[in-house]
């Protein structure tokens, strides 16, 4: 995008406005250079493409909390973690988690279980595309993830703010 934009001219443009009605005459000119109007236009195209791809990565990321959430009240009903399918078919839920489907369009969320621990990760399903940024979270409820360059989260990855 910087490049596209280094590449724009610098040279003023005229914006005229004029309009009339009868006899009074309204005239504005207005002198901006072209290429902070073609620099709006393209961050708006630009964040226009975007907007999908983030919207997805907030759901991912809202998405892992849920399943934590869903993790710990199931755990509380059933004395253990359970699967994806055990999750989303569970009545012990609270109301605001029952018939969740824990999945997200562009993302891929995968959930392991194992003894005490559970652990669910959301990867970008293309990344640069569908998301950038990549979660994990487990047992602990801290989200991890970050940019990995459309590979898991760990448990090792940063917390997410």
């Amino acid at each position: 995008l910087r490049t596209l934009l280094a590449r724009l001219p610098a040279e003023p443009g005229a914006v005229t406005h004029i309009a009339a009605k009868d006899d009074n005459k309204l005239f504005h000119e207005l002198r901006l250079p072209k290429s902070l109007l073609a620099r709006a236009a393209a961050e708006i195209v630009v964040s226009q493409k975007l907007t999908p791809m983030r919207t997805g990565e907030q759901t991912a990321r809202w998405k892992m909390h849920s399943i934590a959430s869903a993790q710990q009240s199931y755990k509380e009903a059933t004395g253990r973690y359970g699967s994806l399918e055990e999750l989303e078919a569970s009545d012990d839920l609270p109301d605001f988690l029952k018939n969740s489907q824990f999945t997200v369009e562009g993302y891929e969320i995968k959930l392991s279980v194992s003894g005490d621990k559970f652990e669910a990760t959301a990867t970008p399903a293309v990344y640069r595309k569908t998301g950038r940024l990549s979660f994990y979270i487990d047992q602990t409820g801290v989200i991890r993830g970050g940019d990995t360059g459309g590979k898991p989260a760990t448990a090792s990855s940063e917390p997410v703010q």
